[in-house]
C-alpha cells in the first residue's frame, strides 16, 4: 500500500522479492513485527523470486482499505496518476492523494523463506506543510513495513530484509 496525506512529489515502489531459505528462522522483534534477517543470522538464499510485478497492480477497494482511518474526505486518484515506468510503480502524488493497490504473490512463501523488501521515493514537498506520506506494504494481512513520513523531506530508499512468520499461499494478497 502506498498512501499518504496532503500533495507531495512522485512516489516509487520497486520490487518485493523472496529467497526462500533451507534453514528455519521466523523470528518478531520486539514489537512483533517481522524480524530482520540480520537479527535472525540464519538466513541463507537458495532462490530469488519475484512476489509482485508492477505492472500487476490494481487498485484495492476502498470496503478493503487497511487503513480507512487514513483516508481522507474527497480522496482523488486518477488511473492516469498511477503506472508501470522503468520497470517500477510510479504514482505521482501531485494528481493523487491517497490510493491502494493489491495483487496475488506470484509465489508460495514458507515460514522462514527471506522477503527482501525495496521502496523508495524522491524528495517530498507540499504546499500545505507541513503534511505527511505513509507507505505500509502488506502480506496477506501481515504487515512488513508501515512508516510515516513527515512531509517535507529528501529522497529515501527503504531496502529491508525480513524473515516470513507465516505460509502463505501463492496468491495471496499484497497490499
Amino acid at each position: 500500500m502506498l498512501t499518504h496525506r496532503r500533495r507531495t512529489a512522485i512516489a516509487l515502489f520497486g520490487p518485493l522479492l523472496c529467497c526462500s531459505s533451507p534453514e528455519p528462522g521466523p523470528t518478531k522483534n520486539a514489537s512483533g513485527h517481522l524480524a530482520a534477517a540480520e537479527e535472525t543470522g540464519t538466513v541463507t538464499p537458495a532462490e530469488t523470486i519475484d512476489l509482485v510485478s508492477p505492472s500487476s497492480w490494481q487498485r484495492l477497494d476502498a470496503d478493503l482499505d487497511p487503513y480507512p482511518e487514513h483516508r481522507p474526505e474527497g480522496a482523488s486518484c486518477p488511473e492516469t496518476s498511477w503506472f508501470e515506468e522503468d520497470g517500477l510503480l510510479e504514482i505521482e502524488t501531485s494528481d493523487c492523494d491517497y490510493i491502494n493497490l493489491t495483487q496475488p504473490s506470484a509465489a508460495e512463501i514458507r515460514e522462514g523463506d527471506r522477503l527482501e523488501l525495496l521502496v523508495f521515493h524522491s524528495s517530498l514537498s507540499s504546499v500545505d506543510e507541513p503534511a505527511e506520506a505513509h507507505i505500509a506494504v502488506l502480506l496477506d494481512g501481515g504487515v512488513l513495513m508501515d512508516e510515516i513520513i513527515p512531509i517535507p523531506s529528501t529522497s529515501k530508499i527503504y531496502d529491508q530484509t525480513l524473515v516470513a512468520d507465516v505460509d502463505v499461499a501463492k496468491g495471496g494478497p499484497i497490499v
